[in-house]
């Protein structure tokens, strides 16, 4: 083709060259392999003669093609020369292949076209994808041109993503579990509630819709589609943030669940609309770099505030002015295991971690004794018909990830009270409810608890502090070894006593004042007659609860 240095002449309705031009092109699709076509303006053209030389030939022609970009397509009459060429190279092997002006091409297809492109026009180009089945259109701000802006890379990536699950073998169930749909709908919930900037784009039904807020994002009301994807916006919402850390426009974090998410990593990607000159490859690698390594390290569990807080950090800590090199260097560096390990051995460190003296914590038990003795003492004199014991409500308070959470399965035994779900009888009225249990949920970050967990355990008393022991005149039974009083109910002799036990939010600094949905996790404790302070002894954790 080197003679008309373009794929063919046009005169009338008559394209001089387009032979050699399909000639050419099927003898290099045979030798290279290839599975798509992705052509702009004249070669979009010639790209839908060779999408439809393939659909009228049933896939013999350009055997393996699955799948056609077209950068400002447009569309013209079928060239007389391309009715020939299909008559002398193909209808002699088989009378079949006939050619249809209004033949619909079922390959999957991308049409790409520019709001400002003098030369073809959104219009022509949308009537080019109407010949195709179910196509995706992608409109971009520039001209006549292939736009290779990061939104627009997005979108090719995108689409060839969606190919790939095609081509991928079918799985048995693209639905989650309900064990996985909970954990993937709790994780949402809480990130909408601690991130400000959170946009679902997966579709919902409200439950009431006469009564919905728009930014509540809990089960009780909306039913979610699966599967689950949204965005986040990484920029924080900080006064005190260093722009010139940051990229000079907006960068947000696109998440999308797997079915077997959190046992999978999920599906994430950058979306902005910066140039190449304002957020480089190099910088966008880097990037998706730390991300993984993130995801790596939180396997098996809800990461996805952790990858907000990551891509955070390496914008604070310089990321953009990083080279590939330091990628490398963050790769040979030690392990987490191994830096906490070697911070252990340091004797000013692991001085404040050495145990308390025996005298020290003899003190701090019987204190917590008699405090607890105190506040019995008050709850039985308010004790309900025939002595019964009221039900006593334990709270636990602390930063973000001190350990709330892991006390409380630990206390419970796992049996979480995650909801009261009102069940109907044949009256149809509410009278009577249902308790599902199941352990709260950890994980490494913090706000890994929205609504507060509840559940039911027993506090063993203090010897003698039971009504039953030794009674007057009695103790010659105990002398004896003789328990008096019931038997059951009981550990180690010491009675076992019914609590309630409530896990919430962590608080963070100011959260009296109604930061961080401080009041609503404040007013989750009012009805506690007694608060657990849980601390991280490590230290770990700063006041937010970041590690």
């Amino acid at each position: 083709l080197r003679w008309q240095r373009t794929w063919w002449h046009r005169r009338g309705n008559v394209y001089h060259g387009l032979e050699e031009s399909i000639t050419m092109m099927e003898h290099l699709w045979n030798d290279g392999g290839f599975v798509g076509i992705l052509a702009f303006s004249q070669g979009s053209r010639f790209a839908h003669i060779i999408s439809t030389l393939h659909t009228v030939t049933n896939g013999d022609a350009f055997r393996g093609l699955r799948s056609v970009v077209h950068v400002s397509g447009y569309i013209s009459p079928m060239p007389t020369n391309f009715m020939t060429h299909l008559e002398d190279q193909w209808c002699q092997y088989n009378n079949n292949f006939h050619f249809d002006e209004s033949i619909r091409i079922s390959l999957p297809s991308l049409h790409v076209m520019g709001s400002t492109d003098k030369l073809v026009s959104i219009q022509e180009s949308k009537e080019l994808s109407d010949l195709y089945s179910e196509p995706m259109i992608h409109i971009h701000s520039g001209g006549h041109h292939v736009p290779v802006k990061a939104r627009d890379i997005e979108q090719y990536i995108m689409f060839w993503r969606k190919l790939q699950c095609f081509d991928e073998p079918a799985v048995t169930c693209t639905y989650p579990d309900e064990e996985h749909a909970q954990a993937q709908i709790d994780e949402v919930y809480a990130l909408s509630q601690i991130f400000p900037t959170f946009r679902l784009l997966s579709e919902t039904e409200i439950n009431n819709p006469d009564n919905a807020d728009p930014d509540d994002y809990s089960q009780e009301c909306r039913k979610y589609a699966h599967p689950i994807c949204y965005t986040i916006l990484l920029q924080p919402e900080d006064e005190e943030m260093q722009q010139e850390l940051w990229p000079p426009k907006t960068i947000s974090l696109h998440v999308k669940y797997p079915p077997d998410y959190p046992d999978c990593p999920p599906i994430i990607s950058l979306q902005h609309e910066m140039n190449y000159f304002e957020f480089s490859s190099n910088q966008s690698d880097l990037l998706m770099k730390k991300l993984t390594l993130t995801i790596n390290d939180e396997q098996g569990m809800p990461c996805v505030m952790s990858l907000v807080y990551a891509a955070r950090d390496f914008f604070g800590e310089g990321g953009l002015a990083k080279r590939p090199a330091a990628l490398q260097q963050e790769e040979k560096s030690v392990s987490k295991d191994e830096a906490i390990e070697k911070e252990l051995q340091d004797q000013s460190f692991a001085s404040s971690l050495q145990p308390a003296s025996g005298a020290r914590i003899e003190k701090c038990r019987r204190e917590g004794w008699l405090i607890a003795l105190k506040m019995m003492e008050n709850k039985s004199n308010n004790s309900g018909k025939g002595g019964s014991w009221k039900q006593f409500t334990i709270g636990l308070v602390g930063k973000p990830s001190a350990g709330k959470s892991t006390f409380f399965n630990a206390a419970t035994a796992f049996a979480r009270q995650r909801g009261w779900i009102p069940t109907t009888k044949n009256n149809g009225n509410e009278d009577e409810d249902i308790i599902t249990l199941g352990g709260a949920a950890m994980a490494p970050h913090p706000f890994t608890t929205i609504d507060p967990n509840i559940g039911f355990c027993f506090v063993p008393t203090m010897d003698g502090s039971c009504p039953e022991d030794d009674e007057e005149g009695c103790e010659f039974l105990s002398k004896l070894g003789i328990p008096l009083g019931s038997c059951h109910g009981r550990v180690d002799e010491r009675r076992l006593i019914p609590v309630v036990l409530k896990d919430v939010a962590g608080l963070v600094p100011g959260a009296y004042e109604g930061r961080g949905k401080g009041n609503k996790f404040l007013d989750d404790l009012t009805d506690a007659d007694v608060l657990i302070h849980v601390l991280d002894a490590s230290g770990k954790a700063d006041s937010e609860g970041n590690k």
